[in-house]
């Protein structure tokens, strides 16, 4: 037979071991995933903290603007 048929025969059937509780490594998961998720939280915070910034930013020169031009129309029609 074949090297490749000799790997993969279901002829030796191990047992499996038995699943033992550690503790440990859920702590481990636990904290790793508590890090993980606070990591994205403070992420997204910065980034719903700078749009808003900018929604701000922009609100304010819109407005600009518009007394801008309003300020522009008044002159015409003072120029006249």
């Amino acid at each position: 037979p074949s090297r490749a048929s000799g790997m993969f025969s279901m002829s030796t059937k191990s047992t499996p071991t038995p699943k033992v509780p550690q503790p440990e490594r859920l702590d481990q998961v636990y904290e790793a995933l508590k890090k993980g998720l606070q990591s994205s939280l403070h992420v997204h915070q910065m980034d719903l903290e700078n749009l808003s910034r900018q929604i701000k930013q922009s609100k304010r020169n819109s407005r600009l603007g518009f007394f801008y031009e309003l300020d522009k129309q008044v002159k015409i029609i003072e120029r006249y």
